[in-house]
């Protein structure tokens, strides 16, 4: 039955490959050349970690972050592989021990499943002086997999739960989003917090190393200490935290078996939502209609708020990499390059990347709505309606999010003569962006994970990887749009406050150059809406299949 389970898994995956798409396939080789590459670079830091105080940093700070890695992914990840849930399992006769084994080994098979191995079997390279060490090191490597494996199922199954719920669903997804954003400010920071603490950082390590992110590892570095006794102690810990591990996710199996549907929240007559909603606090009319069922889709649909939210979030992201940099005053020397590059990018993000990436998340609207997206073939409803709906409610969110941004940069950092400038830019670069989403959303459909799914679900590419790629491409267009601004910014930065009319002139062009994409983008995305109303819906449709 294990091995059934096995080929269930494996059939999955090769399903994605039998599709055509060679997206998937590329998404594979460039997911295998990062794997060899971080392989590489763990490879060479076992290699010449040879004293023992390397050995111990190597072990107890890169083995734990292994394990650590597999249980954060699971609080988060745990439910969009829907391959071997036991909920769905549960009505056939599978024994619970077959099915807890199905579903531990395919953990390994993936995009994860290559990683972790390819990591553990370079760590080997700290194993090279001796041929006991390396066997030894094999053993430990495969607790510490094991102890990966079973943390992450018992996390999984004991947040169903909370996953189950939407709105703890969206928070988990947000705060997966902001890990991802911050991913370089944090080890940056982390790194710093270790400096600091490098001295008392052993002490710290040898606690570690009693606990089950560190006992595997504590098994391979003892033995390399030559405390033989103590490495076999530490091999028996690593064994008695697996059992129970694998007890705790028997237990949690089945009572997930025994309850199937009793985890998932049912709705409730408070859940209803009385009266128009959204409908009764807008204008009358069909643009405004439309506006309010966009609205609410953005709100609801844990797939589309990611993209409000991920506003604030870079906002965040650009103002920790400015911070501390002033954009008018610049000094002379190494520092002056330094601070100057650090100046054009940060205006770069700030008014041609951020609002850029805001506008032209237009082009996924009608592919978030999927089918529903039929009650606006049906009403009938005109395309200059349905295509200016869409902007207002694009409009109504965003706006006030990069008025509050940008006004919050400028500041933080002091320069607020150049607000004006700054907001004016940014407003150009994101009517481009609204404006080229208007027109290419009704020549092909982005890509988007199935209604109901989680937001990180791998997408369908139904237009193939052409088309894929050539939207990429489109998306740098506002961001191109906006370098006037950018440019003025940044002769404003170096020169200083007498030169503002420069600002303002750079502005004021890439303001007209959003207005008149904006335009364009609208009256064409119309036209060719009233022509292909049945194309579109047919081509959002296939992201369901």
């Amino acid at each position: 039955m294990v091995a059934v389970l096995l080929q269930l898994k494996l059939a999955h995956l090769a399903a994605s490959f039998r599709q055509g798409n060679a997206w998937v396939i590329v998404s594979l080789v460039i997911s295998l050349l990062s794997a060899t590459s971080i392989a590489g670079a763990i490879f060479s830091l076992g290699f010449f970690a040879t004293s023992n105080q390397d050995l111990t940093y190597f072990y107890l700070i890169g083995g734990p972050l292994f394990i650590l890695a597999w249980w954060v992914l699971a609080l988060f990840l745990g439910g969009t592989d829907p391959t071997l849930d036991p909920e769905a399992l549960s009505p056939y006769p599978i024994r619970r021990r077959d099915l807890m084994l199905g579903q531990g080994l395919a953990s390994l098979l993936g995009v994860g499943g290559i990683f972790s191995l390819f990591t553990l079997l370079a760590a080997i390279s700290s194993t090279f002086s001796s041929a006991a060490s390396a066997l030894l090191y094999l053993l430990s490597a495969t607790l510490a997999l094991v102890l990966a494996v079973l943390g992450a199922r018992v996390l999984s199954l004991a947040t169903l739960p909370l996953r189950a719920r939407s709105n703890l669903k969206a928070l988990a997804s947000l705060a997966l989003f902001a890990l991802l954003i911050f991913t370089g400010p944090l080890t940056i920071l982390i790194s710093r917090g270790l400096a600091s603490i490098w001295e008392q950082l052993t002490t710290v390590l040898e606690v570690i190393k009693w606990t089950p992110l560190g006992a595997p590892w504590g098994l391979v570095l003892e033995a390399q200490r030559g405390n033989q006794l103590l490495a076999w102690a530490l091999a028996g810990l690593s064994l008695a935290y697996a059992a129970l591990l694998w007890l705790i996710w028997d237990r949690l199996t089945k009572y997930t078996m025994e309850r199937v549907g009793a985890l998932i929240p049912s709705s409730t007559s408070s859940d209803r939502q009385s009266g128009l909603g959204l409908l009764g606090l807008l204008p009358d009319g069909p643009r405004w209609a439309v506006a309010a069922r966009v609205l609410n889709l953005l709100g609801k649909d844990s797939r589309a708020n990611l993209n409000i939210f991920a506003i604030p979030l870079l906002f965040l992201l650009i103002l920790a990499m400015n911070s501390g940099t002033g954009l008018i005053q610049v000094d002379l020397g190494d520092q002056e390059i330094n601070q100057g590059f650090q100046a054009v990018n940060g205006i770069f993000m700030l008014v041609g990347f951020l609002p850029g990436f805001a506008g032209y998340i237009y082009s996924y609207l009608v592919p978030y709505e999927n089918t529903a997206f039929s009650l606006h073939v049906l009403s009938p409803l005109r395309g200059i309606d349905d295509r200016l709906g869409r902007v207002y409610a694009m409009c109504l969110i965003y706006l006030p999010l990069f008025l509050l941004g940008d006004t919050v940069f400028c500041l933080t950092l002091g320069i607020l003569p150049l607000l004006g400038p700054i907001l004016l830019t940014s407003l150009g670069a994101f009517l481009a962006g609204l404006g080229l989403g208007a027109w290419t959303d009704t020549l092909f459909s982005m890509p988007v994970a199935p209604p109901g799914s989680s937001p990180w679900a791998t997408p369908q590419y139904p237009d193939g990887m052409a088309k894929t790629m050539f939207r990429g491409f489109l998306s740098l267009i506002p961001m191109a749009l906006s370098l006037p601004g950018v440019i003025s910014l940044t002769v404003a930065s170096f020169v200083g406050e007498g030169s503002l009319i420069w600002a303002w002139g750079g502005a004021c062009l890439s303001l007209l150059l959003g207005a008149g994409l904006l335009t364009l983008g609208v009256r064409l995305g119309a036209a060719h809406y009233d022509r292909n109303q049945a194309l579109m819906l047919q081509r959002v449709a296939a992201f369901s299949s």
